[in-house]
């Protein structure tokens, strides 16, 4: 009965092993195990090679967790229930009895040990491991590499077998076979993971460009119809380095007769400086190719067009097929890491927030950015801009003095230029007022009365 308890002693102890195991490889980070790797140390190496591999070593971990449990209801319960049956007769519980008269005596031992060692199991077994695994995952994951990989080698074959036998279950269910998972996160897996790990605050603003800036469509980012500046094929070399000039671009859209829907490249202005004046063939000899997108496609995906096409501007395009304006590497990659200012640009407020409570914004600023002073604003399709979502709510081309309701403020419109608006005010709404209430007429003389 000793040794069987022991046994039972053993196998708790195992289980726990084979969980902190578990749950230590799976919360370890590989980027702390390369780090130690580098530095020479083994057991980091040996953990690093089972973190790689982690669906076959999470397989013998679960293994022994079955083994290890199997084992302590076969051996560990009836040697606990011998020890309580013979405690209750040593303490004259039926002493003078024949022996097996009471069978109730062994039924109270058997639930008594049954308890005693789902506790035990519980606790030590599972419990304790399983939260020092997670607190100390580095650790724990280190400390069992070896011998996880020598109880790996031991049941290699084993395991070999339970997996034929799996596929040929799953082909008599005629299952197809199964493909590796799939391992990608979704964009809110990440900001969970990036909200709950130790990443300093700039990496985090940046991670959650990437997540949230990629998925915007191109139109929320382009520069409008309006606000472009193009060359045409009549314009002379005097007139493309005035307009070079004039707004700071190397690059500037090619269009004919004038014609911001017929655009037919680009011109970059560094070819014409260093030929010294344009080529006989004019200024169309300069023209090089741009790409086109329609305003529904995603700023990422826009990006990866420019890395594989090498064009760095792109016409974006309306449902018609007319002009809607542009965009440039540039503006995705201020998107993803903010603005980017050089020695020509002059940087300019977008949200400028007053001492009385209000807050001018630029007519251009996305709505999703609105977020950023505490206003929620519900998406409206097809409008992205605060000027959009003011367009939309009135029905009509704004007039400065229009007001419309934002979230929890009053949108007043403070300036429109070329039929566009450019400046915004945002005052937040007055408190909601109560109602005085109103009691029921007659009731008052009838309190009198009382």
């Amino acid at each position: 009965m000793v040794l069987n308890l022991l046994i039972a002693a053993f196998c708790v102890l195992a289980n726990g092993f084979f969980v902190a195991a578990e749950f230590g490889l799976v919360k370890v980070r590989i980027s702390q195990l390369m780090t130690r790797s580098r530095k020479g140390d083994l057991r980091a190496h040996a953990t690093l090679h089972i973190v790689q591999r982690l669906d076959s070593y999470l397989s013998v971990t679960q293994l022994g967790v079955t083994l290890s449990s199997l084992a302590l209801g076969w051996v560990g319960e009836p040697a606990v229930a011998k020890l309580f049956e013979l405690g209750l007769v040593s303490l004259g519980f039926m002493a003078d009895e024949p022996q097996g008269s009471h069978p109730w005596l062994h039924g109270v031992a058997f639930t008594t040990a049954f308890i005693a060692i789902t506790t035990f199991h519980i606790v030590v077994g599972e419990q304790a491991p399983k939260i020092l695994a997670i607190r100390k995952a580095e650790a724990v994951a280190m400390a069992v590499s070896r011998p996880i990989q020598l109880f790996y080698s031991v049941a290699y074959p084993f395991l070999w077998v339970l997996s034929a036998l799996s596929r040929l279950v799953l082909k008599l269910m005629r299952v197809p076979a199964a493909q590796l998972a799939d391992s990608e996160l979704s964009a809110e897996e990440i900001r969970v993971i990036v909200s709950g790990g130790q990443i300093d605050p700039t990496k985090r603003e940046l991670i959650e460009r990437v997540i949230s800036g990629t998925d915007r469509p191109v139109r929320s980012i382009m520069v409008p119809r309006v606000d472009m500046a193009t060359l045409s094929l009549v314009d002379s070399p005097e007139r493309v380095m005035n307009v070079a000039r004039t707004t700071g671009y190397s690059r500037l859209p090619l269009i004919e007769e004038h014609d911001p829907d017929k655009v037919i490249g680009y011109i970059y202005i560094k070819d014409l400086i260093v030929g010294d004046g344009l080529p006989s063939g004019g200024i169309r000899a300069l023209r090089r190719d741009i790409l086109f997108v329609p305003e529904s496609r995603k700023v990422g995906d826009t990006l990866k067009d420019f890395q594989k096409t090498r064009i760095p501007i792109a016409i974006v395009v309306d449902e018609y097929g007319g002009t809607s304006g542009l965009v440039t590497v540039e503006d995705i990659l201020e998107e993803i890491v903010g603005e980017i200012q050089d020695e020509l640009d002059v940087e300019l407020p977008r949200v400028v927030k007053r001492d009385d409570g209000s807050v001018i914004v630029d007519g251009m600023l996305a709505s999703a950015d609105l977020a950023s002073i505490g206003i929620e604003v519900e998406p409206i399709e097809g409008h992205d801009t605060v000027a959009g979502h003011i367009v939309s709510e009135l029905g009509r081309l704004a007039r400065p003095g229009d007001v419309v309701r934002i979230g929890p403020y009053d949108a007043t419109v403070e300036d429109v230029r070329r039929r566009r608006v450019t400046r915004v005010r945002l005052t937040p709404r007055p408190a909601s007022i109560v109602p005085p209430k109103v009691e029921p007429e007659g009731e008052e003389e009838t309190k009198g009365e009382g």
